[in-house]
């Protein structure tokens, strides 16, 4: 539960997590696969892991 507030407050993830999932779904940069939802791009995922290894 602390997570839904930690996260938010230090730019690690959207206030309203469904929302923006919905929204990047919808404009298709999300695809989702069950209750999983991935990135359709394989240059965009690869960017994200690696500024992901970098902090």
């Amino acid at each position: 539960m602390l997570s839904r507030v930690w996260l938010p407050l230090t730019g690690r993830l959207p206030w309203a997590v469904v929302t923006f999932l919905d929204d990047a779904y919808q404009r298709g940069v999300l695809r989702q696969a069950g209750a999983v939802y991935q990135f359709r791009h394989a240059r965009l995922r690869s960017h994200l892991a690696q500024a992901h290894r970098r902090s």
